[in-house]
């Protein structure tokens, strides 16, 4: 079966991350009306998910705040 873990962050920061243990993928979606930047230069469109590599960083707030993932 496929485990999928969801974080969600609305009180603190706008956004959701789901892990899926069946591929080790991870999954973010931004509710914010900034969105966000991932190490790699991708920008996330608010309300959309996006498939994330572990040790990815997640860039919210202008870069005011950071998430390591993996």
């Amino acid at each position: 079966t496929t485990e999928i873990y969801t974080l969600s962050l609305h009180d603190a920061l706008p956004i959701c991350i789901r892990y899926d243990s069946s591929t080790g993928g991870y999954y973010v979606i931004d509710y914010s009306s900034n969105g966000i930047e991932l190490s790699d230069g991708t920008e996330a469109k608010a309300g959309e998910y996006v498939s994330v590599a572990p040790g990815t960083i997640v860039y919210l707030a202008g870069r005011h705040e950071a998430l390591k993932l993996g």
